[in-house]
């Protein structure tokens, strides 16, 4: 199957080639290359890309519940507007997250619900706490195939790799790779979010799944390189 730049075919029997150089069955193979692919996967979902993303996504949050609320130092008993709970604050963003891409439509100021800032902040705490879930799960994936790999050489996902979603890795795992030849494995993203195509498309997971591979290639080029190197000394 061709995958846009990519030859997939061609790229697996390059990687089958030097994984049996390197020494590796093909378990260790998809092991090292599911590594990869959790990496692309943490790049592919929203917020996109390495940098900045924490205050993007950050943003955006606070952005969404401003479009829907209006901040009031005290807010009335009576009040039929008014939201008293840190839920249903955000009950009420929810609700409004209408438009593409799950944003809210900002409401007209007369439509708008008001809350003290005390509780909109208490909100926004339970919001914030949830930014990069989805792109945390793929981490912890990525930290779960890579202990499948042996010997000293290994593909690793880094503590500071996205550190900023570190907190959600218990949400990712995957299925240790069986010996053989039609060797797999299973990448599991437990945030419930993450299969919104607005999080992750299935063409950005096909372009993730490509590049690892691609990647993994290079990784295994380059370490056996490395090696005949040192041999020569």
């Amino acid at each position: 199957m061709i995958s846009g730049q990519f030859d997939r075919p061609k790229l697996e029997k390059s990687l089958k080639r030097f994984a049996r150089s390197f020494g590796d069955n093909n378990a260790q193979a998809i092991a090292r290359w599911g590594v990869q692919v959790c990496r692309e996967l943490a790049f592919e979902t929203q917020p996109y890309g390495k940098a900045k993303t924490k205050q993007t996504q950050q943003g955006a949050i606070i952005k969404d519940a401003y479009n829907v609320i209006l901040i009031k130092e005290k807010v009335g008993k009576s009040d039929k507007k008014a939201l008293r709970s840190p839920d249903e604050v955000n009950g009420w963003i929810e609700s409004n997250r209408t438009r593409r891409n799950r944003r809210t439509a900002k409401l007209p100021i007369s439509e708008r619900r008001v809350c003290t800032k005390t509780m909109f902040q208490k909100a926004m705490k339970t919001r914030l706490a949830k930014a990069g879930m989805a792109k945390g799960a793929w981490i912890g994936t990525g930290q779960e195939i890579s202990s499948y790999q042996t010997g000293g050489e290994k593909i690793t996902i880094g503590k500071t790799f996205l550190s900023w979603t570190q907190k959600h890795t218990s949400m990712g795992a995957a299925t240790k790779p069986i010996p053989g030849f039609f060797s797999s494995t299973k990448l599991t993203n437990k945030s419930a979010h993450s299969s919104s195509s607005y999080v992750l498309s299935e063409a950005k997971s096909k372009k993730a799944i490509d590049w690892g591979l691609k990647k993994t290639v290079k990784w295994y080029q380059k370490t056996l390189k490395a090696q005949d190197n040192a041999q020569k000394v």
